[in-house]
């Protein structure tokens, strides 16, 4: 190690140790040639790349598959060093022939530094009668370098269709396999042999699905955690595949969350009509244990599965009304911020249970994103809640205990929109939030939110009444409403970024921190905290263009 880090700084010296290594690659223990040869690569001086061609030439054929082994990994060294020399030299050639070595250990090596040399392109070149040698000589490989050899038979294309039923009978095994890496790149294999034959794909997707239900049983979660990633990707390539084995994804006893959570995610993309009134009691279930986290996931995905099948929406309904009636406040926040979605959806359906909200809104957790949909929900049906404007005005007279922006923008919005149906009751309570919002500590955010919405009162009331009508059902109805399955390719099975959802080099290679650009008022303005979609985009950029200060005389002639 002291001589490949310390070559570079003596390179005059250097001949001499080439001259020494020489010397070894002729030792009659293997371990000394091999030893000799990966110093020999390991040192970076392009000057005596000739020196280290000439040595991987004959430690290729040299008669220890350790020696072999070393000239292969050491053939990845010179390529990082000098690709121009390698792609020059018949040395490729070479390594092609050594696809051939009676060795699986050499053959493996051979494959992984063929990839390597052929990146760029995607990786080596797989013809007919290297695919079919690999496939016979497969079962001599270890497991890991089974799962080497079949990803890189993936980049395989059959002839015929004939072919393909071939390499089919002849990887069945490996669906059986213990380990799960080679199942899953066998599971690849057949799934992309059958794209293109309609007549054969549904057939291979029920094949694979065996495989994946049994990799759920183990009891290593971090194998489980991966099959079920690898469960979404199928479901979205056959959505019918798992719909009859919902069970398999139900919570076991003492499993950890990450599991039950993506099983929840599961469980989401293949309820049915016929399945999901067990699923949601099933769900339930889950809402009342100990862990926060799965509680707020399964009422996500009670309610995703209730948008996505319309039947079970009122059964849904009655499944929140009980919980509700629990008085936890984890459980109540998350069932609001449902609600919020159910009204844009179904609001005929949801208006009767919002009845409720006055007795439950204390156990509301206002600093999360429950904050702001209760109080969309309150303003949603406030002309008929008595209690709503007391509610309002409590939090307004309370307004330092809620410093997210979030909240006091709806809280402006919720006033001004009761304000439009019950104006005797709000009006004192309206003025004094104006006088809170246009302080000049407040953010610049909350004060032009502020200033506009007085300026629109001011100007037209009619106007107003019409905006906030339609924000009443619309205001979040192209928003995350889109409960599909994520759309993950193909591509990212059996990869390292179906776990981390980032491409492959994203996660060897993150972007060093720190390199800012400087921001104009163009981006500054568009940024999504910046930008008011509802309201007229005309009279916004007369409140960014004449930024006064109102302060609390300025609204007595309003009210």
């Amino acid at each position: 190690m002291y001589i490949s880090t310390q070559a570079e700084q003596n390179a005059d010296l250097v001949i001499l140790a080439i001259n020494t290594f020489q010397n070894d690659l002729q030792d009659e223990n293997p371990f000394v040639r091999g030893l000799a040869l990966r110093t020999l690569c390991s040192m970076r001086l392009i000057d005596y790349v000739p020196y280290m061609l000439e040595s991987l030439s004959h430690a290729l054929i040299d008669s220890s598959a350790y020696v072999r082994k070393t000239a292969l990994i050491s053939c990845i060294k010179l390529f990082n060093l000098s690709p121009k020399h390698v792609l020059d030299a018949p040395l490729v050639d070479q390594l092609y022939n050594t696809l051939r070595d009676r060795d699986p250990e050499v053959v493996a090596n051979c494959i992984v530094a063929l990839n390597r040399i052929f990146l760029s392109e995607g990786g080596m070149i797989v013809d007919t009668n290297i695919a079919h040698y690999l496939l016979q000589r497969l079962h001599e490989f270890n497991e890991w370098h089974q799962c080497l050899v079949l990803d890189t038979l993936i980049r395989y294309k059959p002839s015929s269709e004939d072919e393909i039923f071939d390499i089919m009978n002849l990887l069945d095994d490996r669906l059986k396999h213990h380990n799960s890496g080679v199942q899953l790149t066998t599971v690849k294999i057949f799934i992309k042999l059958a794209e293109g034959i309609d007549d054969i794909q549904e057939d291979v997707y029920k094949r694979i699905k065996s495989p994946m239900l049994t990799l759920l049983t183990l009891t290593s979660p971090e194998i489980v955690y991966s099959c079920l990633e690898h469960i979404i990707v199928l479901m979205n390539q056959s959505h019918q595949l798992f719909r009859e084995d919902y069970k398999y994804f139900y919570r076991r006893i003492k499993e950890p969350s990450f599991i039950t959570l993506k099983k929840l995610e599961v469980l989401e993309g293949i309820a049915t009509k016929i399945s999901s009134k067990e699923i949601i009691n099933e769900i339930s279930g889950y809402i009342t244990g100990t862990d926060k986290v799965i509680a707020q996931k399964s009422i996500e995905s009670i309610a995703k599965i209730s948008f996505r099948i319309e039947n079970v929406l009122s059964y849904s309904l009655e499944v929140f009304m009980k919980l509700l009636e629990t008085g936890i406040d984890i459980i109540i926040s998350s069932i609001i911020t449902a609600l919020e979605e159910f009204m844009n959806e179904s609001p005929e359906k949801v208006g009767s249970l919002l009845s409720v909200l006055p007795s439950v809104w204390t156990s509301i957790d206002l600093s999360s994103q429950a904050g702001p949909a209760f109080l969309n929900l309150l303003t949603t049906v406030g002309y008929e809640i008595s209690e709503a404007p007391y509610i309002l005005e409590s939090l307004i007279d309370d307004l330092e205990s809620y410093p997210a922006t979030s909240f006091r923008l709806q809280l402006l919005n919720s006033t001004v929109t009761l304000f439009l149906h019950r104006p005797a009751e709000c009006r004192g309570m309206l003025a004094k939030l104006f006088k809170y919002s246009m302080e000049p500590y407040e953010s610049l955010e909350i004060r032009e939110r502020a200033l506009f919405l007085y300026r629109l009162l001011q100007k037209d009331i009619k106007k107003a009444q019409e905006i906030f009508k339609h924000q009443r059902y619309a205001s979040k109805k192209n928003g995350n409403n889109n409960f599909k399955t994520r759309d993950k390719h193909l591509t990212k099975f059996n990869t390292i970024s179906l776990l981390y959802g980032k491409h492959s080099e994203q996660t060897l290679f993150e972007q060093t921190p720190g390199n800012f650009s400087k921001r104009n008022d163009d981006q500054f303005f568009s940024s999504p905290t910046h930008h008011i979609s509802e309201f007229d985009e005309v009279s916004y950029m007369i409140i960014i263009i004449q930024p006064k200060i109102y302060t609390y005389s300025h609204l007595n002639y309003l009210f």
